[in-house]
């Protein structure tokens, strides 16, 4: 007998079936490539680790600083995400009545102070060995961070129960800014979904290193300022003095939140003024004449003034001014809150009373020696209080 005979497709649809076959060959080769390439990367991983990422830099409302720990039950710890901010430390959930937890606020000047804070901790727990059984000081500090992301990390840091407060914020009003326009927060969730995948993290973190290394070979070379580096890349201008101050009244109204979370919280909220360094705005003729020869006090204030003015107008900075401190002063004297004056505190120990001759490291940060004058002026205030 004859075989039967198959209906043969028509023309028509025989390509559309050949044609989806092709699609399907070619979307199953692009599979198996892409997951070759990914396990490439993850192997990669092994031998050099992705860096830690902060999408949205702070800025999102789910940013955490610290995550329960992996290991230790009731212990939290840096989470990991944060490590290139925050500085890497943990400490307990419990809290017993004679456990007296301070919390260190504020920039990158209190991260640096991470050296300084544990004999701090020995000195007070010394102190007052018959009063409390614990004395412990949570650092903080974030690097870049102004008052407005403090102000979420007050209130996570709200949450472990401290009893005292430092805050020390006032030279990163402007970079905060800054970093709000590089943070991308509405592609933050997008971001993470990403960074799951091995060869975006590589890329990520390729390109991230060549960018900084263009930034920091121009600022090395004096090229550009930081501000200007930034601006050059995001494309923006100097800001107008109506722009700054905008930003100065956002910076008062953020303390002032920060003061009233911690009144509601019953927390003791000890602020700081924040000295710069104003011996680097003088000419070499000023700096000879205004603090080496000249021997009048009304002088010294002369070129004290003349300084602040070039701070205070420059187009951007990255330094506390006389308007950051006056507003500072102002808070803490209608409120009724401890001030640690560290700004004259450093100016009375400045040979010629000009922050900057001896106890800067740049034009913000206090080196070594200005760091133990910080670290004294806080205590004493922690000694009242206390």
């Amino acid at each position: 007998m004859a075989p039967p005979v198959r209906a043969q497709p028509s023309g028509r649809r025989g390509r559309a079936e050949e044609m989806k076959k092709n699609w399907m060959r070619a979307l199953l080769v692009c599979a198996v490539f892409l997951l070759g390439i990914e396990l490439f990367f993850r192997i990669t991983e092994v031998f050099i680790p992705p860096k830690p990422v902060d999408y949205g830099l702070g800025f999102n409302d789910d940013s955490r600083v610290f995550v329960r720990h992996p290991s230790k039950q009731h212990y939290w710890v840096t989470n990991p995400n944060k490590t290139m901010t925050f500085r890497n430390q943990e400490f307990s959930e419990a809290k017993s009545p004679n456990h007296c937890r301070i919390v260190a606020l504020g920039g990158s000047s209190v991260y640096r102070l991470d050296e300084r804070l544990p004999s701090l901790e020995r000195d007070l727990q010394e102190r007052f060995k018959h009063k409390y059984d614990k004395i412990e000081i949570i650092n903080a500090g974030a690097r870049s961070y102004g008052s407005g992301r403090l102000m979420i990390v007050l209130r996570e840091m709200l949450q472990f129960d401290p009893d005292i407060v430092l805050l020390y914020s006032g030279h990163n009003e402007f970079e905060d800014m800054e970093q709000l326009e590089l943070s991308g927060l509405k592609y933050v969730p997008l971001m993470r979904l990403m960074s799951k995948s091995a060869a975006f993290r590589f890329c990520r973190d390729r390109i991230t290193d060549g960018w900084v290394s263009v930034l920091e070979d121009e600022r090395n070379r004096g090229i550009l300022s930081r501000s200007r580096v930034w601006a050059r890349r995001m494309g923006t201008r100097p800001l107008t003095p109506e722009q700054k101050d905008r930003i100065m009244r956002a910076y008062e109204s953020n303390l002032s939140i920060m003061i009233d979370l911690c009144k509601e919280s019953g927390v003791t909220l000890v602020m700081g003024t924040v000295p710069s360094n104003l011996y680097m705005y003088l000419s070499p003729v000023q700096r000879r004449t205004g603090c080496s020869k000249v021997h009048d006090r009304q002088e010294y204030e002369r070129v004290m003034q003349m300084a602040q003015e070039q701070l205070k107008s420059a187009p951007e900075r990255q330094q506390s001014s006389d308007i950051e401190n006056g507003i500072i002063r102002k808070l803490s004297e209608e409120h009724g809150i401890p001030l640690a004056d560290v700004e004259q505190a450093v100016i009375d120990r400045e040979p010629h009373n000009i922050p900057g001759e001896e106890y800067f490291l740049d034009h913000c940060h206090l080196n070594k020696e200005g760091n133990s004058i910080w670290v004294d002026t806080y205590k004493k205030i922690l000694i009242d209080v206390l």
